[in-house]
């Protein structure tokens, strides 16, 4: 059987549709150093004013717009010394790349969906993972604190830490009812990761944060990557992630007080001309949207809310009321907000009183505060 590989792009689904519509916008035309500036002057981050700042994610952009048949583009720098050198290399939109910017302009929702389809067909291993979450929620048992593998700084057995680990990231993926057979595949990878890993570092030597920054990144994503036969490595996991949720196709939050881990669950429904083969094309999205989810949003956030707060009147965590919704709808974090600013502004939940408070802690990494409009919310009652 082939191998199959691919290469998932490290910009922003947002940042190639911009480049796109500014060159549509104007002749089609332009060169690699006009784009690196036009990324930096739409960069929330700014970088410090060089003449190479932003030149990475230029150099993807334009890679990303030629492999996918929006660009052609000439050399472009694997370097940081070739980039003055190649400043001028020109490029320009193909009709698709024209048509796919102009659509950006005008109709941002309809660009994002003609962007999904050539991505899914082009990039085999987004494919693979979106199949995947279609499929069934996947739940990562994350790393993240020397006080989940109970293991005392200094001194480490490399035994005892395997052991650890091990039965740390078991314990939660049985309690996630993570299939018996891949839990032990998991345990199989990890076991002979470790041994490897010992090999090559002295892990008794390493700071804590460093301890399980390594055992993240080289033990337990790419274990449970191959107990779930996904071919990818951690990194280009982490990028696949991101665009899938720059496409609203799958969402992610470790917030659901039932899944101590990170929990990865698809949020629209996705139709293609072929349910086996890698590179088939799609023939429609269905985004859960609002207009998906109002109508059991009241419901779904009631229920929530009852779970949190155990049937008492109290104010529960915005952030895991949201993760519980979200998950049992099956809604990006975006569609939950929507909704319930539009239940916060009429002061009703199906008949309850709602109340909310600011926050008094930041959001968990890598997810954003909860909002309504401008306003951030920690925490929310339900009153009858």
């Amino acid at each position: 059987m082939e191998t199959i590989t691919d290469t998932i792009p490290r910009v922003q689904v947002g940042q190639l549709l911009s480049v796109a519509a500014w060159l549509a916008a104007t002749t089609g035309k332009a060169n690699f150093d006009a784009v690196r500036g036009h990324l930096m002057k739409e960069s929330a981050r700014k970088a410090p004013a060089s003449s190479e700042a932003m030149w990475t994610i230029a150099r993807d952009v334009l890679s990303e717009l030629s492999r996918l048949g929006y660009a052609n583009v000439g050399p472009l720098p694997r370097k940081r010394s070739e980039v003055l050198r190649l400043a001028g290399t020109p490029c320009e939109l193909t009709a698709a790349g024209r048509a796919l910017g102009a659509n950006y302009a005008t109709k941002r929702a309809q660009a994002y969906n003609e962007l999904l389809s050539i991505w899914f067909e082009r990039h085999p291993y987004f494919q693979m993972f979106v199949d995947r979450v279609l499929a069934a929620p996947l739940f990562v048992p994350d790393i993240t604190s020397i006080k989940q593998i109970s293991s005392e700084r200094g001194g480490v057995e490399l035994s005892q830490l395997t052991e650890s680990v091990l039965r740390s990231c078991e314990d939660r993926m049985l309690r996630s009812n993570v299939h018996s057979e891949k839990i032990l595949a998991f345990k199989r990878s990890a076991q002979g990761r470790f041994l490897a890993l010992a090999r090559r570092n002295h892990l008794d030597l390493l700071e804590g944060k460093a301890l399980i920054d390594i055992i993240q990144d080289t033990i337990v994503l790419p274990s449970l990557l191959e107990a779930e036969k996904l071919p990818f490595d951690a990194v280009t996991f982490q990028h696949i992630l991101r665009a899938s949720q720059d496409f609203l196709v799958a969402s992610w939050t470790t917030s659901h007080p039932d899944f101590f881990g990170r929990l990865i669950f698809c949020t629209c429904a996705l139709e293609s001309n072929d349910n086996f083969s890698v590179g088939r094309q799609l023939r429609s999205v269905t985004h859960h949207g609002v207009a998906f989810a109002e109508s059991r949003f009241s419901e779904a956030l009631i229920a929530a809310y009852g779970k949190l707060a155990k049937q008492t009147s109290t104010y529960v965590s915005a952030y895991a009321l949201r993760a519980i919704v979200c998950f049992d709808l099956r809604i990006p974090p975006q569609v939950f907000e929507r909704c319930l600013a539009a239940r916060i502004a009429t002061k009703d939940v199906a008949g309850m009183k709602i109340f909310t408070e600011l926050p008094f802690s930041p959001p968990p990494a890598g997810e954003g505060y909860v909002k309504a409009g401008f306003d951030r919310i920690g925490l929310i009652k339900l009153s009858s």
